[in-house]
């Protein structure tokens, strides 16, 4: 078998969020190339092309419902792209979007995936700190439908305990990780997640206002640039993700890969004696 077989999606039907724009946009456009049958989805307009588009809100369960009942089966890979940027007056929505939401469209289309497949969600380097927040996430991560997050995150004792874009990131690689074994075991499917650097994507301006908001200049995310001299690309984190979710990685499974220019491995290297640091 030849790298070309591996990496190809000819014959394999494909779902893939976020569609509309940036990453999601950039994904499908891969995946067309490499022969996948791809039903797109997205709360914007989506271009045509060679795939199916299908309207859905994913901070709506009823539209979500609604939509998995359309896409039917089987489900070769999914490809959980979508999400917001969060901010001011938008941290409900960043987690409904980024996790609950994400997590409830997963489980529904568990049950029309074939073995051998498998599932990319898109996180953020905003995550990285999952371990830490593990005692700290746990309730929520206990939230077992969309309408008990809601009301959770809708008290307002609970506000103080969740930041939107960064604790949904964080929730989601937990859950990933989490759920690696028992999906491989019991369903025959990978579990992976790519987590951007900063990335030139319609969401860039947002989270660029969002740090100005909070730490009263943008320098952290201009920062993100790193060692490259420039922010990732659509491209970038697309390519990763349709690696994960191909034949070529068909035993990479529970892992968060960083797409970021090395800014994940330097926060870890920092955390090393630099007298033990190989050169």
């Amino acid at each position: 078998m030849s790298f070309q077989d591996v990496i190809s999606y000819a014959g394999k039907r494909v779902v893939v969020t976020g569609a509309a724009s940036g990453m999601g946009a950039a994904t499908i456009k891969y995946l067309a190339d490499l022969g996948a049958d791809i039903i797109s989805l997205d709360i914007q307009p989506i271009e045509a092309g060679p795939w199916k588009a299908i309207n859905m809100d994913m901070g709506d369960r009823a539209s979500i419902d609604k939509t998995v009942k359309e896409i039917g089966g089987p489900v070769d890979g999914l490809f959980n792209v979508a999400g917001v940027a969060g901010g001011r007056g938008r941290e409900k929505l960043a987690m409904m979007v980024n996790f609950f939401g994400l997590r409830h469209l997963t489980q529904s289309l568990l049950p029309v995936m074939t073995r051998g497949s498998g599932i990319v969600n898109v996180s953020s380097l905003a995550g990285f700190r999952y371990q830490v927040m593990r005692e700290a996430n746990e309730p929520m991560l206990a939230l077992a439908t969309m309408e008990e997050a809601s009301e959770w995150l809708d008290r307002t004792e609970n506000q103080e305990r969740y930041n939107g874009y960064g604790t949904s990131k964080e929730l989601l690689n937990l859950w990933t990780v989490l759920n690696c074994k028992e999906y491989a075991e019991k369903y025959g499917i990978r579990i992976n997640v790519v987590a951007p650097g900063t990335t030139e994507t319609p969401l860039l301006g947002a989270f660029r206002q969002n740090a100005i908001d909070r730490m009263g200049n943008d320098a952290a995310v201009v920062g993100a640039r790193g060692f490259f001299g420039r922010f990732a690309t659509s491209e970038d984190q697309a390519a990763a993700c349709v690696y994960l979710n191909s034949t070529a990685a068909s035993i990479v499974n529970g892992v968060i890969l960083p797409v970021d220019g090395g800014m994940d491995g330097n926060m870890k290297a920092a955390q090393i004696d630099p007298g033990v640091r190989g050169r």
